[in-house]
């Protein structure tokens, strides 16, 4: 299969419940435990997603993204142990996608408002830089900050398809405050006008 193949015909075309329906499923079961200001990002979100999620914007930086990288999914080296690294355990959700989704996956999806203004920014950086001594020309810090911000933006749908395929609130109800505080926090409205 050549990459012009598979960009068009994206994974999404298969059938299965579109995910303004997986949402309405999502917010009618949740009734009033869904508050407003979050129905009012939803609704935001829903309205620009065909403008906002394109194949020309998801691939115009792709590469293989890991797709459920958090620190569960990380082997740490032995106490000691000289020359190894941490590795990026279980690869079976991977995809084709902005290399910022696993990054906002881990820290807007995982970690706390507290913990990312902490380390939030000072995180992107270090993975900018570690791009351009790799060979990475042409992306900028600020390209990467806007392609983090969109994919915070996707990662909304993370809680909304874990409740509806009947995950337990244990695993999805901190996932939808901690993305919804990370959509406020980096004001990613503004990318949807």
């Amino acid at each position: 299969m050549t990459w012009a193949h598979f960009l068009t015909r994206p994974r999404w075309q298969r059938p299965r419940p579109s995910n303004r329906e997986r949402y309405s499923r999502f917010a009618s079961t949740l009734d009033d435990r869904l508050w407003p200001a979050a129905r009012a990002i939803y609704a935001r979100v829903y309205d620009a997603r065909e403008r906002l999620i394109t194949p020309v914007r998801l691939y115009a930086t792709y590469t293989i993204g890991h797709g459920d990288a958090h620190v569960w999914n990380l082997l740490y080296p032995r106490a000691g142990v000289t020359g190894a690294g941490i590795l990026l355990i279980d690869w079976d959700n991977w995809r084709i996608g902005r290399a910022a989704a696993d990054l906002a996956y881990m820290m807007a999806v995982h970690w706390y408002p507290e913990r990312r203004a902490r380390l939030e920014a000072r995180l992107l950086e270090r993975y900018h830089t570690g791009l351009c001594t790799h060979g990475v020309t042409d992306y900028s810090l600020e390209r990467l900050r806007q392609d983090y911000r969109l994919s915070v933006i996707g990662h909304l749908a993370i809680p909304v398809w874990q409740q509806t395929l009947g995950l337990p609130p244990a695993i999805w109800w901190s996932h939808l405050h901690r993305i919804i505080a990370a959509f406020e926090d980096l004001d990613c409205a503004t990318l949807l006008e």
